[in-house]
């Protein structure tokens, strides 16, 4: 058509390109259609009208999976960054008028993703009512390393780590403080270590994989000592360390955040009760190159004071009292 150019976002259709993109995002064409509230024909012409405009195919489609083509996960980076710089766009002008709106993609330890955050949403959802979240909790979201496991597809992340992540934005919410728990069937049967020497004669159930998991800091009275501990159960989900603590298989070192159901029900108790690990903590990441748009600095604004503790006394910081301070918060003008 006269005076339009060749090529560009208006003659691919807004609509083609979102479509496309949240095929990718869903993983199937019928989901991408529940999701956008289309027939699955309409997206599927959809996007098949995006490869004809581009003359590339985009999806590897087979009875059972879906991929991307090489030229289709280039055309995605690209589609992503264009939606994500919209939907920024749009919240910020929404947020500058008093109106906050849109979605926003949160990441979580899958313990504490469970039992912890997803109690805080209601408040949250409740003071924005306009705004969706998607809440990622899995395992793999939950690591001690600093690689940044848990930031990618998601816009905001709540991670477990030693230190900032490398080459990303990262905000210190409070210390993660870990202690040394098991049952107490396990407990009466091979009896409770009196100092932190005597772990090395249990059998320690450890996270991580290969070498990891395999030195347990203990602070306590007389400072901090490094202690070898040795075990027959090792993994990289906290969730299925729980499980083998709670099935009576030895002692672990877990994030009291993460057992507090448990101690409070006396389903698990606490070993060593004087010692704490307090080299990780809880932290607050943001993918690197990509603009905090106004929803999320309003979730992390939200978030930040949940961690903070309600009194000044140390062990009683952190998330672990996150249930409680949500029924304080019921009765507050905050919505």
């Amino acid at each position: 058509m006269k005076g339009e150019s060749s090529s560009g976002l208006g003659q691919l259709g807004l609509a083609h390109v979102a479509a496309f993109a949240r095929v990718v995002d869903a993983g199937s064409f019928t989901a991408a259609a529940r999701q956008l509230g289309l027939s699955k024909a309409t997206v599927s012409k959809q996007v098949a009208h995006l490869e004809a405009r581009l003359g590339a195919c985009l999806l590897k489609r087979t009875t059972r999976s879906l991929g991307l083509t090489e030229e289709g996960a280039r055309f995605y980076t690209h589609c992503r960054t264009i939606l994500e710089e919209l939907a920024a766009a749009e919240s910020e002008i929404l947020a500058s008028l008093g109106v906050a709106r849109g979605r926003i993609r949160v990441g979580a330890p899958g313990l504490f993703g469970s039992q912890g955050i997803a109690r805080a949403l209601h408040e949250f959802m409740a003071r924005y009512p306009d705004i969706e979240i998607e809440l990622s909790s899995r395992d793999e979201a939950d690591e001690r390393a600093d690689d940044g496991v848990g930031i990618d597809g998601v816009d905001i992340a709540i991670r477990i780590g030693r230190a900032p992540i490398a080459g990303g934005h990262s905000v210190r919410l409070a210390p993660c403080i870990c202690i040394v728990c098991g049952t107490p069937a396990y407990r009466a049967r091979y009896g409770e270590p009196k100092t932190p020497s005597d772990l090395t004669k249990h059998n320690c159930l450890r996270f991580g994989l290969g070498a990891g998991g395999g030195t347990w800091r203990m602070e306590g009275p007389g400072g901090s000592r490094n202690v070898t501990v040795s075990g027959r159960f090792r993994a990289n989900s906290r969730a299925a360390l729980r499980l083998a603590i709670l099935s009576d298989l030895g002692l672990a070192l877990m994030p009291e955040a993460m057992v507090a159901d448990d101690l409070a029900a006396g389903r698990l108790v606490t070993i060593l009760p004087a010692f704490r690990d307090r080299s990780e903590a809880w932290y607050l990441d943001y993918p690197a190159g990509r603009a905090v748009s106004p929803i999320v600095q309003a979730f992390a604004a939200f978030l930040q004071p949940l961690f903070q503790a309600p009194s000044p006394t140390p062990a009683a910081a952190g998330p672990a009292r996150l249930r409680g301070w949500l029924k304080d918060l019921e009765h507050d003008a905050i919505i």
